[in-house]
């Protein structure tokens, strides 16, 4: 009986079937690079793509990883072949995270999500409950045992005038920012913003720390040479600031200084002077209020 030719077989991954021994499974299951999505597309439209291209990528996982088991067995891959390619996700901006994390409406508003997406949203909500738990519990352990108060008055002082208060600023000060000014660990200018003093104040274990014990009394501080490679060092100053950035930063500053520095006394002699002073003459030099304060 003549033989027939068989035409040959080519896989959803465009080469011939059987796939070659060597062929990389693990780089064939890796998901592409995010899209950037059109301006003018929704969160709603993103989240139903998104979803779409999920289950799509579910589905050919499932067949590449069945082919991978039957070419490593003895019976063989057979009529198997591995999944289509699998395809890009839009990716969403961070304002659209920053809104799915921290509204459950909006979420409701623009799903269904995909899975990876409302995985990722549940990681978060977990690490921001878990930063309120253990920042209410210090505050908690700070009204019953003051550990804090060490922080008040603990940088030396020396001999000017008084001068009057700063702007005030309703960002809370990290504890671990105000123990470095009381261990005198420098620590640069744009650190001091307000975006970089909530994310300590959400999540405190986004910059590293560390606790010291001083004179029976706990201090912390940030171990700043890791957090460096986080939020820049001191060289990364004045690509960070802006003008309204240096102000903002050197208001927040001058507020720790103020908190960690000696009083001033009634009976003040003419010349006498703290850091904070100090500090908030140096403001005045740069005019950033614009007028005297």
């Amino acid at each position: 009986m003549p033989a027939t030719n068989q035409t040959p077989r080519t896989s959803a991954c465009g080469l011939p079937l059987p796939l070659a021994t060597d062929f990389d499974f693990r780089a064939y299951r890796k998901t592409p690079a995010e899209l950037i999505a059109p301006d003018d597309m929704s969160l709603r439209e993103k989240n139903a793509d998104n979803c779409l291209v999920e289950r799509a990528n579910d589905a050919s996982l499932r067949l590449t990883r069945a082919y991978e088991a039957a070419a490593g067995s003895s019976a063989g891959v057979g009529d198997l072949d591995v999944g289509a390619r699998l395809q890009p996700f839009f990716s969403y901006s961070e304002e659209e995270k920053a809104l799915l994390v921290a509204s459950k409406d909006v979420v409701e508003a623009s799903g269904p999500l995909p899975l990876f997406m409302t995985m990722w949203i549940a990681g978060q909500r977990v690490l921001v409950a878990k930063g309120e738990a253990e920042e209410k519990k210090k505050r908690d352990e700070s009204k019953a045992n003051p550990a804090g108060q060490m922080l008040k008055g603990a940088m030396p002082a020396g001999p000017t005038h008084r001068i009057s208060s700063l702007a005030t600023s309703d960002v809370e000060l990290p504890n671990a920012f105000l123990g470095c000014l009381v261990q005198k660990m420098p620590i640069p200018l744009h650190w001091w913003t307000n975006s970089n003093l909530r994310k300590v104040n959400d999540n405190p274990h986004w910059l590293p720390w560390k606790e010291l014990t001083i004179e029976g009394k706990k201090l912390v501080i940030i171990m700043t040479d890791k957090a460096e490679k986080i939020v820049g060092d001191a060289d990364d100053e004045f690509k960070s600031l802006t003008p309204g950035k240096w102000r903002e930063a050197s208001i927040n500053f001058a507020r720790a200084l103020r908190i960690v520095s000696q009083e001033v006394p009634a009976d003040a002699p003419a010349g006498w002077s703290n850091p904070a002073i100090e500090y908030e003459k140096h403001i005045r030099w740069r005019r950033i209020f614009g007028t005297e304060c």
